[in-house]
């Protein structure tokens, strides 16, 4: 049985590997991960507080520490490798779901279940985050509802 989602959003931009050779100084990797990290708060702000998010279990009796299946689907130009690279370019999204108080650790101990998806897409590139309340069930990576 697949879970409700909770809410799905699509923050727009380019997925790159950091661990895909040298690509600048720390300071652009750093720059790079903030960018990716401030701009997936910024949107699931936007989402809170544009009222999008309505029903039981916003606003106070929202619980960040409830189990949670997140799905990561990352649209891109042509496929990672394999799980790790794409782990790694989506890591300062999931630091963003923390920032963001939409989960309350991203750490193996803190009960959700993490999806990383990809699905080749050139025109719409970006990452397609969905939250479900509890961890069971599959997911599908699929393009703009």
């Amino acid at each position: 049985m697949t879970p409700v989602p909770r809410f799905s959003v699509f923050i727009p931009g380019a997925p790159r590997n950091p661990l895909n050779g040298s690509w600048g100084h720390w300071a652009k990797h750093h720059r790079w991960a903030t960018t990716w990290r401030d701009r997936t708060a910024q949107y699931l702000f936007v989402l809170r507080t544009s009222g999008q998010l309505r029903g039981p279990g916003y606003g106070a009796s929202y619980d960040m520490r409830r189990p949670k299946r997140i799905t990561l689907c990352a649209q891109v130009g042509r496929r990672m490798d394999n799980q790790d690279n794409l782990r790694a370019a989506l890591k300062p999204i999931v630091d963003g779901l923390v920032d963001a108080r939409v989960i309350h650790s991203d750490g193996p101990t803190s009960g959700h279940v993490i999806e990383y998806l990809q699905l080749v897409n050139r025109r719409e590139r970006g990452v397609r985050v969905t939250v479900a309340e509890e961890p069971i069930g599959g997911a599908e990576c699929t393009t703009r509802s």
